[in-house]
C-alpha cells in the first residue's frame, strides 16, 4: 500500500500550527527567564545594584580622556579669548555654562573620549568646551532688543535659517529666556541685559576675528602634531 497523501491545504496548514506553536514556547521561555543585555560597568550595576563602582576599562579610559580634553580644550579657549582681548572674558570664557544650565538649543553634539572618539548627539552638558558643536537657529536683529526669526539671507524663501557651529564660536548662553515679540511675528524680544552683552560682542567684531585666527592656529598646529605621531 502507497503512503495516505494528505490534502494540499493540510501540509500548508501543520507546519503552519507547528512554528505557532514553538514560537509561543520560546515567548514563554523569554518571560521566565532574565535576559542579560548588558556587559561590563553596565552589568557590575545591574548585578549589584550600585552605580559607585568606578569605571574600568575602555569605558573608564574613555572617561578620564574626555574629562582631559575637556579641560584642556577649557584652557585653550581662555588663552585664546585673553590673547585676542574679547571683552565679557569672564563671561564667555565659560559660556554661562554648567550641570544647572537652561539651554534651549535644536541638537548638542559631543566628541566621545579616545583616538577614535566620535561625534554624538547629548541632552545634557556640563561644560561648553564638552560640546563639538551646537544646532542652533538663527535670529536677525530688527530694532534694539527685537529679533526675527527669518533673517534677510532666507527672507526670499520665508523660512527659518539654522546652522551648526563649533563650541569655539558659541560665546554665552542667555541670562533671561525671551519673550515672543509682540511686533514681530514669531520672532523674539531680548532681555536689556542680554541685549548688553549682544551689543557689547557685536562692537567686538575685530576681536572676535583674531579669536577665530587664534582657534584656527592651534587647531593646524595640533592636527600637525598627530599626523607626525600618526606616522612615527
Amino acid at each position: 500500500m502507497g503512503r495516505e497523501q494528505l490534502p494540499e491545504s493540510a501540509e500548508r496548514e501543520g507546519p503552519s500550527i507547528r512554528r505557532q506553536l514553538i514560537q509561543q514556547f520560546h515567548n514563554i521561555l523569554k518571560e521566565q527567564q532574565g535576559h542579560a543585555v548588558t556587559t561590563g560597568a553596565e552589568r557590575s550595576i545591574r548585578w549589584t545594584g550600585s552605580t559607585t563602582h568606578a569605571s574600568v576599562g575602555n569605558v573608564g579610559n574613555a572617561a578620564v580622556v574626555s574629562r582631559n580634553n575637556i579641560r584642556k580644550a577649557m584652557e585653550r579657549r581662555k588663552k585664546v579669548f585673553t590673547t585676542a582681548k574679547m571683552p565679557l572674558l569672564a563671561t564667555i570664557t565659560g559660556a554661562g555654562i554648567n550641570g544647572t544650565s537652561a539651554l534651549s538649543v535644536i541638537t548638542l553634539y559631543s566628541k566621545g573620549g579616545g583616538k577614535n572618539g566620535k561625534h554624538s548627539a547629548v541632552t545634557r552638558i556640563d561644560s561648553v568646551a564638552g560640546v563639538s558643536y551646537f544646532a542652533v537657529q538663527i535670529f536677525e536683529q530688527q530694532f534694539q532688543a527685537l529679533f526675527t526669526a527669518i533673517p534677510a539671507v532666507t527672507a526670499p524663501f520665508q523660512c527659518r535659517q539654522f546652522a551648526l557651529i563649533p563650541s569655539t564660536a558659541f560665546f554665552t548662553v542667555l541670562l533671561v529666556r525671551p519673550s515672543d515679540s509682540k511686533t514681530i511675528r514669531g520672532g523674539i524680544e531680548l532681555d536689556l541685559r542680554d541685549l548688553t552683552t549682544y551689543v557689547t560682542l557685536t562692537n567686538a567684531e575685530n576681536q572676535i576675528k583674531e579669536a577665530a585666527k587664534g582657534f584656527r592656529r592651534r587647531d593646524n598646529t595640533n592636527q600637525t602634531q598627530r599626523d607626525d605621531e600618526d606616522s612615527s
